[in-house]
């Protein structure tokens, strides 16, 4: 894209992988969409407590697990997940602040009431199971792990 294209080239080009190539870097396309997907999709029809978490699923699952699990993984990881490159420690990081910030959302916002156990229960194993789905998916996972997660949330309501 002429006049800015060979600049945004040079500042994305370190981020690419082996997934990603030809002109286009779609992963960071799916990074945008893995965020935005779950508020688009957010059920005004429903407003419980579950509906208005799911729609922070995108955040939840790439913003904070997705990062912190690349990131602790590096630093402290040492048990590998069986066929593959991510790390028991990664994942499980990535399940323990993504149920930190949820805690922190729920205390923050004012418009969420307390969640009940259930809740709880169901937005834990959302996490768990979108932090499993990451440790073992070998496709670009920017766009389909807030989805997943914000499925499983609306699934269990």
């Amino acid at each position: 894209i002429w006049p800015v294209g060979e600049q945004i080239h040079k500042v994305l080009a370190p981020f690419v992988d082996s997934r990603d190539e030809g002109e286009l870097i779609l992963t960071h396309i799916y990074l945008l969409l893995g965020f935005s997907i779950p508020v688009w999709l957010f059920p005004l029809s429903k407003l419980n407590t579950v509906v208005k978490m799911s729609m922070y699923a995108g955040t939840l699952s790439l913003g904070v697990g997705d990062s912190i699990a690349a990131v602790s993984g590096t630093l402290i990881g040492r048990n590998k997940w069986p066929g593959t490159k991510k790390t028991v420690e990664g994942t499980l990081m990535s399940v323990f602040c993504q149920i930190i910030v949820t805690g922190l959302i729920v205390l923050l916002d004012a418009d969420l009431p307390p969640l009940s156990q259930y809740h709880w229960c169901v937005l834990g194993a959302s996490i768990f199971l979108g932090a499993a789905m990451e440790a073992y998916t070998h496709q670009i996972d920017n766009l389909i792990l807030g989805v997943f997660q914000f499925a499983l949330c609306i699934a269990f309501l």
